[in-house]
């Protein structure tokens, strides 16, 4: 007791020089009289030193136990022992947002598959990347992905972006950047085109003899051609349309940089004479349907893909002729020949139609699948139809980014 009397009189007088030096003096001797204090019996130690000194006389712990991080709960702001902060929100799915470039905000083009169920975007990129989902079409697998961060999640059967379209709601886009066995897309983008609209017929005046379709008055107008700012791309459908009493043509294509192209014409025949639709009003009928000549006429790009194609009319109205002029990709063949299919639309035009609204309808629309693009047509073969070719769009390549419209 005495000890124990002394080194606590020894701290007492002590301490208010020893604070804010850090240092205290603790007497041991057991010496109770000031006068014979001497400094020399008390042993300099340091703050632990006092801990476990105090360890030791009241029994309570006061170590201090590192095996455990410390953080900061910013709730309450005091110091409690667990997982640094930020691991608990970890997604273990989240390794599979590497395989997919940055979030846009374009519509993913193609018939997209909603996955149930899903708590995060990284859960949405593994179901798309291990193809989890069965896809809406055949043989299809998951390329793509829109999600909104958290449930939603839809799965889209390949990377490329409708341009010019907007997602909302804090939805984005994201593409598989390379394929499964490590190749680089070609990185295509989605456009919808409109050509000119021309006149798609008159109707009987003074000296005219009938009416007329519009080989004769088609050309650089009516021209389907995919191109924008100064990039090529692969004709994946088009159809033609009317307003009032003129016509053109809808199309659409896949847009990428870095595609060369070579021109090809075909074979001059008859285009057809201004009066020649619907004959007469007297004598013999004539035997002409204008649209109907491009029977005649096969665009056609083999293993190639379409580029462009426009009717190119040459003399008057008048037993005048016509060639269609196409273009073909030169250095971008499809992956697949062994996979491209044949086709032809569903409506029936007439073997001689003598106008181009005659094919404005949807029954007459060529369309390729997803993933396809054309590579071959002929309208009117068989009577009243359009046939043509799909293939492969090609997946590999070194063709640059086509940038997209953000209006």
């Amino acid at each position: 007791m005495l000890m124990l009397f002394a080194f606590m009189m020894c701290l007492s007088c002590l301490s208010s020089s020893a604070i804010g030096s850090g240092v205290f003096y603790a007497c041991s001797d057991g010496t109770m009289s000031p006068g014979d204090f001497d400094i020399n019996k008390c042993t300099n130690f340091g703050f632990n030193d006092i801990i476990q000194g105090t360890e030791t006389i009241t029994g309570v712990d006061t170590s201090i136990d590192t095996s455990e991080d410390i953080v900061v709960d910013p709730g309450t702001d005091l110091l409690v022992v667990g997982r640094p902060l930020g691991l608990d929100d970890e997604d273990p799915n989240a390794t599979f947002l590497d395989f997919f470039g940055n979030g846009k905000i374009q519509q993913p083009s193609g018939l997209g598959t909603v996955a149930h169920s899903v708590t995060s975007k990284a859960e949405c990129a593994k179901i798309c990347y291990e193809n989890e989902v069965e896809m809406l079409g055949e043989g299809l697998e998951c390329n793509g992905f829109v999600s909104d961060g958290f449930s939603k999640c839809i799965l889209y059967p390949n990377p490329d972006t409708l341009d010019g379209s907007s997602l909302s709601g804090g939805e984005k886009s994201y593409g598989l950047k390379v394929t499964r066995t490590g190749e680089k897309f070609v990185p295509f983008s989605v456009l919808k085109f409109d050509t000119d609209l021309v006149a798609d017929s008159y109707g009987r005046s003074s000296g005219a003899n009938g009416e007329y379709g519009t080989p004769w008055a088609m050309g650089p107008a009516t021209a389907v051609k995919c191109e924008k700012d100064g990039n090529n791309g692969l004709l994946t459908g088009f159809m033609a349309r009317s307003i009032g009493d003129k016509s053109g043509f809808n199309y659409s294509c896949l847009m990428t940089g870095g595609i060369s192209t070579k021109e090809t014409t075909t074979t001059s025949t008859r285009q057809g004479q201004r009066n020649s639709c619907g004959g007469k009003s007297k004598g013999k009928k004539h035997d002409g349907s204008d649209i109907g000549y491009l029977d005649k006429h096969e665009v056609n790009c083999e293993n190639s893909f379409i580029s462009s194609w426009t009717v190119k009319p040459t003399g008057g109205w008048k037993n005048g002729s016509m060639t269609v002029k196409y273009a073909c990709t030169k250095d971008m063949e499809t992956p697949d020949q062994m996979s491209c299919e044949d086709y032809e639309t569903e409506g029936n035009f007439g073997s001689r139609p003598c106008y181009l609204s005659a094919l404005a309808d949807t029954d007459h629309r060529v369309r390729c699948p997803i993933n396809t693009a054309l590579t071959q047509f002929k309208i009117n073969d068989p009577a009243g139809k359009i046939s043509y070719r799909c293939c492969p769009k090609p997946v590999i390549g070194g063709a640059t980014t086509y940038n997209t419209r953000q209006d």
